[in-house]
């Protein structure tokens, strides 16, 4: 059984009013800020500048990978600012990908 995760990037523009969620596909929430971006930009997400001078990838990756233990740790929400972006990363949903166990005789 493997646990992944669906997040929620919500984005506004500075001095706009108005943001934008969207919802992403399993996986990391590094890919998911970076398919965000890609989206709000209309780019591919290879030709988006680096994040590393805004966040720390790894560390975004780390902190949602602890498992939670209680409602408030669940509740985990990362913001931070990135061009004329802020950004703010929550955990949406848990998705569990069940392995088939049914063993084909040989």
């Amino acid at each position: 059984m493997n646990n992944t995760h669906e997040f929620a990037i919500t984005c506004s523009e500075v001095g706009q009013a108005t943001q934008t969620t969207h919802k992403t596909k399993p996986g990391p929430p590094s890919h998911a800020v970076i398919q965000t971006i890609a989206e709000i930009e209309d780019t591919d997400p290879t030709l988006i500048e680096p994040l590393y001078t805004a966040i720390d990838l790894d560390v975004l990756d780390q902190l949602f990978q602890r498992p939670h233990q209680s409602k408030s740790q669940s509740r985990v929400a990362v913001s931070f600012s990135y061009k004329r972006y802020h950004m703010r990363v929550t955990r949406a949903s848990t998705v569990t990908d069940h392995e088939d166990s049914t063993h084909l005789p040989p």
